[in-house]
């Protein structure tokens, strides 16, 4: 490996881990307040110190956390995916706490937060599976999968995973947001749908980079089974 593809390749399990862990923290803090009826200030457990709400930030702090790593160390990064990792830590290190601070006194301003925040950490959630699919994908092709055709194979899962992954983050988010819409001010509306159309933009550019990659190995196959063709023909 050149020395650049060695820092790409570390970063990616680096990327991994963080993600895996931060996925894992927020998985059942979301599950409990989508469909269980439970808000982010129930307890973690019986008898816990931790509530709901604690455990997802400490989840999405560890996205933000590796969101800067990247942004510092990661050269490969593109415009798009740069002001995607921006718009992530403007809301998870701006919007959240000040969400979580709210007294409960001020219900207009509270329930509006809450609405946001629920958009917010499902948007860390729906995250985590593609970029945890790419950082995987990058790692296999680098080191296991060898062959056009298994490296094919491999692209071609991972354009299918992505385009689901990203059809089901923006239905998810829709509907959450139709849901609170009316506890949200405008701004709020207007950040929502702006940072939707970025993180959709960004999982789009990633889906047309796994189809890319697909389509290239196919022509690979393509050009080298015509040769072969056109060697065994009798001169």
């Amino acid at each position: 490996m050149k020395e650049a593809e060695k820092n790409t390749f570390g970063l990616r399990h680096v990327g991994i881990f963080a993600r895996v862990t931060s996925f894992l923290l927020i998985l059942k803090p979301a599950l409990m307040v989508a469909f269980a009826n439970k808000n982010w200030f129930d307890p973690w457990s019986q008898g816990s110190d931790f509530s709901l709400g604690d455990m997802a930030f400490i989840s999405v702090m560890i996205t933000s956390a590796f969101h800067l790593y990247e942004l510092i160390f990661d050269q490969s990064l593109k415009p798009l995916m740069v002001v995607h990792h921006l718009g992530s830590i403007f809301i998870i290190q701006g919007f959240l706490p000040v969400a979580i601070g709210l007294p409960k006194t001020k219900y207009l301003e509270l329930n509006g937060a809450l609405g946001m925040m629920n958009v917010a950490l499902y948007w860390a959630l729906l995250d985590a599976p593609l970029v945890v699919l790419a950082y995987i994908a990058t790692v296999l092709r680098s080191t296991f999968i060898q062959g056009r055709t298994n490296i094919r194979k491999l692209f071609y899962v991972c354009f299918n995973a992505a385009a689901l992954f990203t059809l089901i983050e923006i239905v998810a988010i829709v509907y959450l947001s139709l849901e609170n819409w009316q506890q949200l001010s405008t701004l709020q509306r207007t950040i929502i749908c702006s940072l939707q159309v970025l993180f959709t933009s960004a999982k789009v550019r990633v889906c047309k980079s796994f189809y890319l990659a697909y389509i290239r190995q196919m022509d690979q196959m393509n050009n080298q089974g015509s040769r072969h063709v056109e060697a065994a023909k009798p001169e």
